[in-house]
């Protein structure tokens, strides 16, 4: 009975790491890599085994690694990959809503977990309270373990030699050591603990960068004509270009713009990550994914238009994002649904009150509606009467939908998303139209989405690969007949600019010219002016923030 509780304590702490040896694309490209990975996880699991004795070990164990076991097998299980300070931000910042609606739809498998969780501890409380190993057993493994590390530096300083080019036995031991540490970051639990000190250490760096936004400025002058000005910037959510009609999609998603004058689509335009919490920041920011530890130090789009005497308002039935949140307090105007995404009826037409209490045709003002597009769940973002595609899963759409065999109820679902916006930033125009001052609205989505598109059945965003699918977003561009006889030159610029290919770079620079502010515009990224240069690769973060480069055939390089 002994060994046989040990060895179901064992498999339990060991399932997750499991899981990542024969799940992650790492890994199961190399058998050599999943048997390196598996010896380095059997001696980490037992190295608490020589200080502590067996009861005291299994509860220590099952503390310190069972309770954080579903969120690296989730991370695995979505992203082919062990967790990620992007993927634990994600989760932290999950509204207990959301989470309670997730785990309701895999309760089968939450009450497996619990049951596996209460099995766990009643057999640990039955260890006796003995070493777990006889006295050769332990120096065996001891004495494998110094082995094992030479063996493991020896493997990495030919790396870094060979891969990274060190000469020096100073460099050669450094970088060894460096990738070394590395792998611990794939070694459940460790990996958990490990990326949650990195975001603490992050989020104090943040706090440091906000002290020092106090005296930061663009250096820009406030524009001293009293002609009223409107710059609308719409953020969507998880929309993607390729299912926009205004782009070629075979189905009628964009009835309503298509038939818009005044309008331009431009179908080269890539996102800068794949997930809303580094995505946004880069539509708001003149930084580039590359800088992107950098983003905080500098001030956003919202507070360089203040700066230039304008009134700045945001409108949020969006995500709540990090750098969003830093922005809020020192807006004129700031308005907010207050509900989780998860809650029915939460459409984004709920934005065009608040937005017509704010917009005027005395001032010069600039807008951001950041809105909930066609972020999962899909069925929840239009009202039933919009359902023009079907079948879609109904009141059963849930997380368990996402499988390849459900790709069409999935797609019906996400088109009938794509439908709503189009109504919604139609009705948006419509409004605007109204109020005949010079104005430019510019939509684009934060990111992506995965449809099982091809051979690698991926769905949904933020994988740690990237996909064309989650880059590519739709960009459009509306202006009101007064602001094309204001800027002509600007429109016909654009106008030329509408097949090039760029990442949302442009927006910062682009919103600012529009507006003909001339302070640290760069006209390269400018979409309003002829010099614009196409950005034949693009760099990008994946779902766990390295950096990728989208090339020109739209093949992604890591």
């Amino acid at each position: 009975m002994k060994w046989f509780r040990r060895i179901y304590l064992f498999l339990l702490l060991l399932l997750p790491n499991i899981y990542v040896t024969f799940a992650t694309t790492d890994l199961t490209i190399s058998p050599l890599k999943q048997l390196a990975y598996f010896v380095v996880v059997i001696v980490c699991l037992l190295l608490p085994a020589f200080v502590l004795k067996s009861k005291a070990y299994f509860i220590f164990e099952g503390i310190f690694s069972l309770f954080v076991a579903p969120i690296e097998m989730a991370s695995v299980y979505l992203n082919r990959a062990t967790v990620s300070t992007t993927f634990l931000e994600l989760v932290f910042r999950t509204h207990l809503k959301e989470a309670t609606e997730l785990l309701s739809s895999l309760w089968p498998l939450s009450l497996i977990f619990i049951l596996l969780w209460v099995l766990y501890f009643y057999f640990a409380a039955k260890e006796p309270q003995e070493w777990l190993f006889p006295k050769i057993v332990s120096t065996i493994l001891l004495i494998s373990i110094p082995v094992i590390v030479l063996i493991g530096t020896v493997v990495f300083s030919v790396y870094a030699r060979r891969i990274h080019y060190e000469t020096t036995i100073s460099g050669t031991l450094k970088t060894a050591k460096d990738l070394a540490l590395m792998k611990f970051y794939k070694i459940h639990p460790y990996d958990f603990y490990l990326n949650s000190i990195e975001i603490i250490k992050s989020q104090r760096q943040i706090n440091r960068y906000n002290q020092q936004l106090e005296t930061f400025s663009f250096n820009i002058s406030p524009k001293t004509d009293t002609i009223a000005e409107l710059y609308v910037l719409v953020i969507g959510e998880t929309a993607r270009a390729h299912n926009f009609s205004l782009n070629g999609y075979e189905r009628q998603t964009n009835p309503r713009l298509q038939s818009r004058s005044n309008l331009l689509s431009f179908t080269h335009a890539y996102s800068q990550a794949n997930l809303t919490q580094s995505a946004v920041p880069h539509i708001l920011s003149r930084v580039g994914a590359l800088q992107h530890d950098s983003i905080y130090a500098e001030k956003s789009l919202v507070e360089a238009f203040q700066e230039a005497g304008f009134a700045a308002s945001w409108l949020n039935n969006g995500h709540d994002v990090r750098y969003v949140n830093r922005i809020i307090p020192v807006v004129d105007h700031y308005w907010s649904a207050g509900r989780s995404m998860s809650e029915g009826e939460h459409y984004d037409i709920c934005m065009l009150q608040p937005f017509l209490n704010i917009v005027n045709t005395e001032d010069k003002q600039f807008i951001v509606l950041h809105h909930l597009g066609s972020h999962w769940r899909y069925d929840q973002r239009y009202p039933k009467q919009n359902e023009i595609y079907q079948p879609c899963a109904g009141s059963d759409f849930s997380i368990n939908m996402i499988q390849p065999q459900n790709k069409q109820l999935l797609v019906n679902a996400y088109d009938n998303s794509i439908l709503y916006t189009d109504f919604f930033l139609d009705t948006l125009i419509t409004t605007i139209e109204s109020l005949h001052i010079p104005t430019v609205m510019l939509y684009l989505s934060d990111h992506g989405e995965n449809l099982y598109d091809d051979e690698q059945e991926l769905v949904m965003h933020g994988t740690y690969q990237g996909t064309e699918y989650e880059y590519n977003i739709p960009f459009i561009l509306w202006y009101s007949d007064e602001y094309k006889q204001m800027y002509p030159e600007k429109i016909r610029a654009a106008e030329e600019n509408k097949n090039a290919r760029f990442s949302t770079m442009v927006v910062f620079h682009s919103l600012l010219s529009a507006a003909n502010i001339d302070s640290g515009i760069d006209y390269q990224k400018d979409i309003f002016n002829e010099s614009l240069v196409e950005q034949d690769s693009i760099f990008a973060l994946t779902g766990d923030a390295h950096i990728t480069l989208l090339t020109p055939d739209n093949s992604l390089l890591h």
